[in-house]
């Protein structure tokens, strides 16, 4: 009977390492896919302004869609900064207009991986060292 108990202890020392293991694979695919879904979102709603109100220069020479990016992109911040973004760097966020027979408005934002994210060591190799979101619409306004 008392041979017992030692193995109770043996079993819990080789389960729980495996259990941490799934346990922060959860927690860090919930982290990675809520700065998914805030980029998503942002990048949506920056093609809509974008394909609604032109990417026509104003008197300054200035496209609208470096306010549209200023407008939507000030206002988002990432839940959990496990991935790091800058909206005012354009290889981070931007919006372009395509031209082809049908004018389109696309707005692309890339993220980086923070690897000083607490934790981030141990899963580096799971989660990826950025991600790329690429929205599109058609265009409603005349860019003239």
């Amino acid at each position: 009977m008392g041979k017992q108990k030692g193995q109770a202890v043996v079993e819990f020392a080789l389960v729980l390492p495996l259990f941490l293991m799934l346990l922060f694979g959860i927690v860090y695919t919930g982290l990675f896919y809520s700065d998914y879904l805030t980029l998503s979102n942002l990048a949506r709603e920056s093609a809509r302004a974008a394909a609604i109100q032109g990417m026509t220069a104003d008197d300054t020479g200035e496209k609208n869609y470096k306010k549209i990016r200023d407008q939507y992109g000030e206002q988002i911040r990432l839940v959990t900064s496990l991935y790091t973004w800058t909206y005012s760097d354009d290889s981070c966020f931007s919006i372009n207009e395509e031209q082809s027979d049908t004018k389109m408005v696309t707005a692309k934002l890339t993220a980086r991986r923070d690897d000083n994210f607490p934790g981030v060591g141990f899963i580096k190799y799971m989660l990826p060292d950025s991600f790329e979101i690429r929205y599109s619409m058609y265009k409603e306004a005349s860019s003239e």
